[in-house]
């Protein structure tokens, strides 16, 4: 009989036929001596089982098919990354290729350019008959507002993104109604998102209404953080509540600056850019308050110190002689 055993036997692919040719003449072979594979720790030759499927690819199919596996499960990572944060990189991709826009609005800022809007309102289509039926009415019909709402103000055939970037870089606030709907709204996220990363340097330059109340468990981390840091105004139907909520979407210091372009026409106050002093620019602060040329003319309407709040925003008493002051000094501020 013959003895191969004490043989170092490398169990791999390539012997797989050697074993089934042993195991099918088994009076041929002695097996006094063991067997054992010299590349597995403790395993015979008769208990190393490979499957044969495997043994068909080559080891650079093998290779092959490892690196496209790999590669693809990449790609699939990948994807669910980009997916899942799609909006954030959206958003900073924008941001990366507008710099140049930027730079050349603000220079036309700065030359005296005006603003397209004075409210960029920001909510979910769901909450479109809300707008239409409470706000609209009242900020531009009654407030003189011009506002922009993206179903009637977005540029037809225009991307959205770009639609929503022009609009809220051409509106001097922004206007947020939070509700339910506002929040499982993937472009009102976008939007939200937006406003904190471009219109946050400006100063007051959000308006936050609760339209309807919103679980914390389905809020996302952007709305959290603007609740967390901005004074809201909740929204409710009753007569007195409703009254509520226009005083007090009235007295908020951003509609208050938005409002005074009207309130200021009707005291006789327009645009000029410099003073007739020649040293500042004339504004209400500089021309009531702070101008020596004019010293004489303010003590003779306010004889006491009066602040500028209240020649512009106090009582009608305060108001007529600030509407007298400039009619008689025949200023422009």
């Amino acid at each position: 009989m013959l003895n191969l055993g004490n043989n170092p036997f490398q169990c791999n692919c390539d012997i797989l036929w050697f074993k089934k040719w042993l195991e099918s003449r088994p009076h041929i072979f002695n097996y006094g001596d063991p067997y054992v594979c010299a590349n597995l720790h403790h395993v015979t030759l008769q208990d190393f089982v490979l499957n044969e499927q495997a043994c068909l690819l080559g080891s650079d199919a093998a290779s092959f098919t490892i690196a496209v596996t790999c590669v693809l499960l990449s790609f699939l990572l990948l994807f669910v990354i980009v997916f899942r944060f799609r909006w954030r990189m959206r958003l900073w991709l924008y941001e990366a290729c507008r710099a140049s826009r930027q730079d050349r609005r603000r220079q036309l800022l700065a030359e005296g350019r005006r603003y397209r809007y004075d409210v960029f309102v920001a909510y979910a289509a769901e909450d479109l008959a809300w707008v239409q039926r409470e706000l609209l009415p009242v900020l531009e019909g009654e407030w003189g507002l011009r506002l922009c709402v993206h179903q009637r103000d977005f540029e037809a055939g225009k991307h959205i993104v770009d639609n929503i970037s022009d609009c809220v870089s051409d509106s001097e606030r922004v206007v947020l109604v939070f509700s339910p709907h506002f929040a499982h709204s993937e472009w009102c996220q976008f939007e939200l998102k937006y406003c904190q990363v471009n219109v946050m340097e400006r100063d007051d330059v959000m308006v936050l209404v609760e339209l309807r109340e919103t679980p914390s468990r389905d809020m996302t981390g952007a709305m959290l953080a603007v609740l967390q840091t901005t004074t809201y105004i909740e929204w409710e139907d009753e007569q007195d509540a409703r009254q509520s909520f226009w005083a007090r979407l009235r007295l908020e210091d951003q509609i208050n600056k938005l409002d005074k372009k009207n309130h200021l026409k009707r005291l006789g106050i327009s645009d000029t850019a410099k003073c007739e002093c020649g040293s500042e620019e004339g504004t209400p602060k500089h021309v009531l308050q702070t101008c020596h040329h004019l010293e004489t003319a303010r003590q003779h309407y306010w004889p006491e110190d009066t602040s500028l709040g209240t020649k512009l925003w106090g009582p009608a008493a305060d108001l007529q002689k600030t509407a007298d002051f400039m009619a008689a000094t025949d200023l422009k501020i």
